[in-house]
C-alpha cells in the first residue's frame, strides 16, 4: 500500500499501533491511563502520548439524546 520502502515515520506509527493493539488483546498495560472521563485520548503519532481530546465538543453533542433499541435479527 505504501510501497516497498515506506517512510520511517509510517513504520514507527505502525509499530506503536501494533504494540498497543497486541497489549489490549492480551489484557496487558497499554501504556496510558484507563478512561476516566477526564477528556484525554491517546494521540497516535511518531511520539504517541496522552493528550486532551481535540473533538470533545462533538463527543458531547449526543450526550442527552436517547436512542431507541434496534431489533436484532437472528
Amino acid at each position: 500500500m505504501l510501497g516497498e520502502h515506506p517512510p520511517a515515520e509510517i513504520v514507527a506509527v505502525s509499530a506503536a499501533m501494533r504494540k498497543a493493539w497486541l497489549a489490549f488483546a492480551r489484557g496487558q498495560d497499554l501504556g496510558w491511563a484507563e478512561y476516566d472521563n477526564a477528556g484525554t485520548t491517546w494521540g497516535i503519532s511518531t511520539e504517541p502520548a496522552a493528550q486532551p481530546y481535540s473533538e470533545r465538543k462533538f463527543a458531547t453533542l449526543w450526550a442527552d439524546q436517547e436512542f431507541a433499541h434496534l431489533p436484532l435479527q437472528t
